[in-house]
Protein backbone atom coordinates (compact mmCIF):
# COMPACT_ATOMS: atom_id res chain seq x y z
CA UNK A 1 0.00 0.00 0.00
CA UNK A 2 2.95 2.63 0.39
CA UNK A 3 4.19 1.97 -2.58
CA UNK A 4 0.81 2.78 -4.64
CA UNK A 5 0.53 6.03 -1.68
CA UNK A 6 4.51 7.05 -2.93
CA UNK A 7 4.09 6.17 -7.16
CA UNK A 8 0.63 7.96 -6.46
CA UNK A 9 2.25 11.13 -5.42
CA UNK A 10 5.11 11.61 -7.25
CA UNK A 11 3.01 11.15 -10.46
CA UNK A 12 0.30 13.62 -9.31
CA UNK A 13 3.34 15.93 -8.42
CA UNK A 14 4.56 15.63 -11.86
CA UNK A 15 1.68 16.29 -13.39
CA UNK A 16 0.68 19.60 -11.49
CA UNK A 17 4.67 20.75 -12.75
CA UNK A 18 3.75 19.74 -16.20
CA UNK A 19 0.17 21.24 -16.15
CA UNK A 20 1.90 24.65 -14.24
CA UNK A 21 4.51 25.22 -17.17
CA UNK A 22 1.96 24.18 -19.83
CA UNK A 23 -0.43 27.02 -18.88
CA UNK A 24 2.47 29.40 -18.12
CA UNK A 25 3.65 29.00 -22.02
CA UNK A 26 -0.04 29.31 -23.05
CA UNK A 27 -0.24 32.45 -21.17
CA UNK A 28 3.12 33.49 -22.89
CA UNK A 29 1.38 32.74 -25.96
CA UNK A 30 -2.02 34.23 -25.58
CA UNK A 31 -0.50 37.42 -24.71
CA UNK A 32 1.08 37.55 -28.02
CA UNK A 33 -2.31 36.95 -30.00
CA UNK A 34 -3.93 39.98 -31.39
CA UNK A 35 -6.78 38.31 -33.28
CA UNK A 36 -9.46 36.86 -30.15
CA UNK A 37 -10.55 33.76 -32.57
CA UNK A 38 -6.96 32.59 -32.90
CA UNK A 39 -6.33 33.42 -29.29
CA UNK A 40 -9.49 31.71 -28.01
CA UNK A 41 -9.26 28.36 -30.76
CA UNK A 42 -5.22 28.17 -29.75
CA UNK A 43 -5.66 28.29 -26.23
CA UNK A 44 -8.37 25.63 -26.12
CA UNK A 45 -6.66 23.36 -28.66
CA UNK A 46 -3.29 23.70 -26.72
CA UNK A 47 -5.30 23.13 -23.26
CA UNK A 48 -6.86 19.83 -24.68
CA UNK A 49 -3.34 18.79 -25.98
CA UNK A 50 -2.07 18.79 -22.45
CA UNK A 51 -4.72 16.94 -20.94
CA UNK A 52 -4.50 14.13 -23.85
CA UNK A 53 -0.62 13.89 -22.76
CA UNK A 54 -1.41 13.91 -19.16
CA UNK A 55 -4.31 11.22 -20.06
CA UNK A 56 -1.23 9.36 -22.00
CA UNK A 57 1.30 9.41 -19.36
CA UNK A 58 -1.26 8.03 -16.65
CA UNK A 59 -2.32 5.23 -19.12
CA UNK A 60 1.69 4.34 -19.22
CA UNK A 61 1.38 4.72 -15.31
CA UNK A 62 -1.31 2.23 -15.02
CA UNK A 63 0.51 -0.18 -17.34
CA UNK A 64 4.08 0.20 -15.53
CA UNK A 65 2.29 -0.53 -11.84
CA UNK A 66 -0.13 -3.01 -12.88
CA UNK A 67 2.32 -5.05 -15.11
CA UNK A 68 6.35 -4.10 -13.52
CA UNK A 69 5.21 -3.61 -9.69
CA UNK A 70 2.36 -6.27 -9.80
CA UNK A 71 -0.04 -3.74 -8.29
CA UNK A 72 -3.24 -6.22 -8.68
CA UNK A 73 -6.94 -5.44 -8.49
CA UNK A 74 -9.76 -5.52 -11.51
CA UNK A 75 -12.62 -7.45 -10.54
CA UNK A 76 -12.97 -9.06 -13.61
CA UNK A 77 -10.09 -10.39 -16.39
CA UNK A 78 -8.23 -7.42 -17.67
CA UNK A 79 -6.74 -7.57 -21.02
CA UNK A 80 -3.72 -4.90 -20.55
CA UNK A 81 -4.15 -3.96 -24.51
CA UNK A 82 -2.65 -0.35 -24.58
CA UNK A 83 -5.93 0.55 -25.89
CA UNK A 84 -7.01 -0.61 -22.25
CA UNK A 85 -4.95 1.63 -20.14
CA UNK A 86 -5.72 4.16 -22.39
CA UNK A 87 -9.07 3.69 -21.61
CA UNK A 88 -9.16 3.35 -18.25
CA UNK A 89 -7.11 6.31 -17.61
CA UNK A 90 -9.25 8.54 -19.48
CA UNK A 91 -12.25 7.70 -18.00
CA UNK A 92 -11.19 8.12 -14.02
CA UNK A 93 -8.96 11.45 -15.31
CA UNK A 94 -12.30 12.86 -16.37
CA UNK A 95 -13.90 10.99 -13.26
CA UNK A 96 -16.65 9.50 -15.45
CA UNK A 97 -15.51 6.23 -14.52
CA UNK A 98 -17.38 4.39 -17.10
CA UNK A 99 -15.10 1.24 -17.33
CA UNK A 100 -16.25 -2.70 -17.60
CA UNK A 101 -14.06 -3.99 -14.59
CA UNK A 102 -14.07 -2.26 -11.43
CA UNK A 103 -10.71 -1.98 -10.15
CA UNK A 104 -10.50 -3.14 -6.22
CA UNK A 105 -7.17 -2.95 -3.41
CA UNK A 106 -4.44 -0.67 -4.28
CA UNK A 107 -5.35 -0.51 -7.74
CA UNK A 108 -8.11 1.13 -6.70
CA UNK A 109 -6.24 3.73 -4.52
CA UNK A 110 -4.31 4.54 -7.74
CA UNK A 111 -7.28 4.80 -10.13
CA UNK A 112 -8.76 7.36 -6.87
CA UNK A 113 -5.40 9.61 -6.87
CA UNK A 114 -5.70 9.66 -10.61
CA UNK A 115 -9.43 10.82 -10.27
CA UNK A 116 -8.57 13.08 -7.88
CA UNK A 117 -5.86 15.00 -9.91
CA UNK A 118 -7.49 14.92 -13.21
CA UNK A 119 -10.49 16.74 -12.02
CA UNK A 120 -8.23 19.14 -10.28
CA UNK A 121 -6.28 19.64 -13.58
CA UNK A 122 -9.68 20.15 -15.41
CA UNK A 123 -11.10 22.52 -13.11
CA UNK A 124 -7.60 24.37 -13.26
CA UNK A 125 -7.57 24.88 -16.98
CA UNK A 126 -11.37 25.90 -16.98
CA UNK A 127 -10.62 28.56 -14.45
CA UNK A 128 -7.46 29.24 -16.49
CA UNK A 129 -9.22 29.86 -19.93
CA UNK A 130 -12.23 31.65 -17.60
CA UNK A 131 -9.50 34.42 -16.53
CA UNK A 132 -7.90 34.72 -19.68
CA UNK A 133 -11.24 35.48 -21.51
CA UNK A 134 -12.91 37.72 -18.54
CA UNK A 135 -10.86 40.46 -19.18
CA UNK A 136 -13.16 43.10 -21.46
CA UNK A 137 -9.84 44.39 -23.33
CA UNK A 138 -10.08 40.24 -25.07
Amino acid sequence: MLLVFLLSIIMTAAIIIFHYYSLLYISNFADKCDHHFLKSFSVVGMIFAIHIVEIVWYSAYIMVAYEYFGIQGFTKPFDGQWVDYLHLSSTSYTTLGAISTSPVKELAILIDFIALTGFMMLTWSATYYYNIFSNKEN
